[in-house]
């Protein structure tokens, strides 16, 4: 939505890096939709913003590929003097989503994709922030977790985990050391879940 500020800023709802998704956006319907809330904004536009979901099981291997042609497509909508930023989270499955049963993707995995995507987006003249990959892991592992967790959490907590959401403070090897001490690894709560499986939350009702 376009803010009223001294600096208006377009933004763009996070959305998983898919081709077809980001096509549309500037060639489809919704693409008439941004054309007609940018008409006779674009001079008063400072930024425009685009936050992406990395690793969301919609995003197919070859997508990042197409963020920079949307970007190109992008600054011809709104000109040349808006700055153009591309923010990037890691997807972290839910309980009670569509998603809950799906694989969080590691980090490791995600990073040269990262490393590539930053390249091209720089080389079309847009600036580029990743979240922390590592805080995500664990994030993750902690979101679909089960009361086991307490003793991970409490065992962190003994070691000097504090104010973990500023990557300052936050060490994988500690928390990786409190999983190993409640005898647990991140990956078995970041993994895929069977269509059997019974999950920690399945008890756990969201009303009418």
């Amino acid at each position: 939505a376009l803010l009223t500020s001294p600096h208006p800023t377009l933004n763009f709802a996070p959305e998983p890096i898919n081709g077809p998704r980001l096509q549309s956006l500037l060639e489809g319907p919704e693409g008439d939709g941004l054309r007609g809330a940018l008409r006779g904004a674009e001079d008063a536009l400072a930024t425009v913003r685009l936050p992406l979901l990395v690793g969301h099981p919609l995003e197919g291997d070859d997508d990042w590929r197409e963020v920079a042609p949307f970007l190109r497509g992008l600054r011809r909508l709104v000109g040349r003097k808006p700055r153009l930023r591309v923010l990037v989270t890691h997807f972290i499955p839910r309980s009670h989503t569509s998603f809950q049963r799906a694989a969080q993707r590691h980090p490791e995995s995600l990073a040269p994709r990262l490393r590539a995507l930053r390249k091209n987006v720089s080389q079309e003249g847009a600036s580029f922030s990743a979240a922390d990959g590592e805080i995500a892991y664990i994030e993750g592992a902690l979101a679909r977790g089960d009361r086991r967790l307490g003793r991970v959490i409490a065992a962190a907590w003994e070691m000097g985990s504090s104010l973990d959401t500023w990557r300052e403070n936050f060490n994988l090897s500690l928390w990786r050391d409190a999983f190993a001490s409640a005898g647990l690894s991140p990956d078995h709560f970041t993994r895929e879940r069977a269509a059997e499986e019974m999950l920690p939350w399945g008890h756990i009702g969201l009303g009418p």
